[in-house]
């Protein structure tokens, strides 16, 4: 098991070339974690409420960083054009 120094460096290291700005959040809310911030004061700092932050560092805690990566895009569901829904 690494040492929280060694996390820090590994989840700063992310922050310095991560270009989404969801995995950024992912990654602070981690680092915050990290520097012994707690749970509420992480939500307010990131603008999320807490029970986000809480599942960002369970994920955290069970798979490490790359657990924390998106697996789909959040959005609508695909709309049917017209032609396509009188087929």
């Amino acid at each position: 098991m690494k040492t929280v120094d060694e996390q820090l460096q590994d989840v700063e290291q992310r922050l310095k070339h991560e270009k989404s700005r969801r995995m950024f959040e992912r990654y602070q809310t981690v680092r915050l974690h990290l520097l012994g911030h707690d749970n509420a004061a992480i939500a307010v700092s990131i603008g999320r409420e807490e029970s986000i932050v809480d599942t960002y560092l369970r994920r955290y805690r069970k798979l490490g960083l790359d657990g924390l990566q998106m697996k789909f895009s959040p959005g609508p569901p695909e709309q049917k054009r017209k032609e396509q829904q009188q087929n």
